[in-house]
């Protein structure tokens, strides 16, 4: 057998050998996604949670802020209807953490819904309070590398 793959003659033979050689390993490597390049998402983790104010989800159109102990901005994501948030690929480190609602788009009519009058709907947005827009409102977190899941509670 090792004469017959040794022949130049045979497609496994010499160079195409040692190129298969070389190119299997890094392509089991990223079928399987074993690690062999941590590629991007090394080093950063994946932030869901809920922003509640009151025991109640904000509600829709307000932005979760992450920022590093500098001071900079390094992640942010927008709430659903429910209040929850999601934020991928959030590098590692303790954070601090700014909510506030979205500028409304100017000219817009703004209603302000109480969500406990009757006929409210359950997405109503909740008002958030102005001390929690900056980053050193006192919320922190340190993020880790992986899924997590960090639930902010308001208070008014």
């Amino acid at each position: 057998m090792k004469a017959i793959i040794d022949s130049p003659s045979h497609p496994w033979s010499g160079t195409a050998l040692r190129w298969v050689g070389c190119v299997l390993p890094v392509l089991v490597c990223l079928l399987l996604g074993t690690g062999c390049n941590k590629g991007s998402s090394a080093g950063k983790g994946i932030v869901a949670g809920k922003v509640t104010l009151g025991g109640k989800g904000v509600g829709p159109d307000a932005t979760v802020a992450f920022f590093s102990s500098d001071g900079k901005q390094i992640a942010e994501a927008p709430t659903t209807d429910t209040g929850d948030y999601l934020m991928p690929e959030v590098p590692m480190g303790s954070v601090k953490i700014a909510v506030l609602r979205r500028t409304p788009i100017q000219g817009a009519a703004m209603v302000k819904m109480d969500p406990s009058m009757p006929g409210a709907s359950s997405s109503a947005a909740l008002s958030i309070p102005p001390k929690y827009s900056k980053p050193d409102n006192g919320l922190t977190y340190t993020v880790t590398q992986g899924q997590q899941r960090h639930d902010i509670e308001l208070t008014p």
